[in-house]
């Protein structure tokens, strides 16, 4: 048994789990706020390429540009909620404001409901894409290959932001001390909303590249917030690379385990997680203060 073309396709599950939780951990790094209503930026991403997509003879230049046009419209949705409702919850007691964004979540959940109906969508996978490469006897997901370049991409400009521009470095200055980077003139309530921007732009791009690969359905945004959280709790909470390594670890485990112990496949995500918080309390690359890192 070859255990290559399960590693790929974990890498590929672990990319579109990383998407969703590396927003959410920059937004908890930076302005320790929980966002369950990042589910429904997930979810929505994805119906979105499905009306973006779904009667295009696809290719894969066509699906990337989709699911791009699909992040930059839940970024815009992201944006709007941070000036309308997390800008009001961020200063409640941290039990209030995750319940104001589960509230949020079963809003845009019901939205989700009325707008595309309760029977489960899918878009298809572009015909050149719906194989597999093969290295000798080994055959490998170009689905997977494809996410994989993607995710990428995207650690590669997150790590520009995070590290060469004004933004990353006010981010990061907000992760270390609120208070003395409010002292030193840094607008808050701007950064705040940037950070909730980039943040919905990568679930909804994640939400879009996962179309081809699971039913859109209603209930789609709660089932992915929770792994999402799991993932940035093994990563260390506010930790990007966290998420990252994580994301992919989780993702990896779990593909090893459909494809050779298919019967505890239902529990291997969360038996992986459940192990590595045993050995390490504080997640994979956490610290005793909130950093992004």
């Amino acid at each position: 048994m070859n255990v290559l073309p399960s590693i790929v396709s974990g890498l590929g599950d672990g990319v579109l789990l990383f998407l969703i939780a590396s927003g959410l951990s920059v937004i908890f790094g930076a302005m320790r706020f929980l966002n369950f209503a990042h589910g429904a930026f997930f979810a929505i991403g994805g119906y979105l390429a499905f009306n973006l997509l779904n009667k295009l003879e696809l290719t894969p230049v066509l699906l990337v540009a989709g699911a791009l046009l699909a992040g930059l419209a839940v970024a815009a949705l992201a944006y709007a909620s941070e000036l309308v409702v997390f800008r009001r919850l961020y200063k409640l007691p941290p039990l209030d404001s995750l319940l104001g964004t589960y509230a949020l979540l079963l809003l845009l959940e019901g939205a989700i409901l009325v707008v595309w109906g309760p029977n489960p969508l899918s878009v298809a996978y572009p015909k050149s894409l719906d194989s597999t490469i093969d290295f000798g006897p080994v055959e490998i997901p170009q689905y997977s290959v494809l996410l994989i370049g993607v995710g990428a991409i995207v650690v590669v400009a997150m790590t520009y932001v995070l590290y060469k521009t004004s933004l990353g470095l006010e981010v990061r200055a907000l992760a270390e001390d609120r208070t003395m980077t409010q002292l030193l003139g840094v607008n808050i309530s701007s950064v705040s909303a940037k950070v909730m921007l980039i943040g919905g732009f990568l679930a909804g791009l994640g939400g879009a590249l996962a179309a081809p690969t699971i039913a859109l359905t209603p209930d789609l945004a709660t089932s992915f917030i929770i792994q999402a959280f799991a993932v940035v709790v093994v990563g260390g909470l506010g930790s990007f690379y966290g998420a990252l390594i994580a994301a992919l670890f989780l993702g990896v485990t779990q593909s090893i385990v459909i494809a050779f112990v298919p019967n505890v496949s239902g529990i291997a995500f969360y038996a992986a997680m459940f192990a590595v918080l045993l050995l390490r309390p504080q997640g994979l690359l956490g610290k005793s203060s909130l950093e992004i890192s």
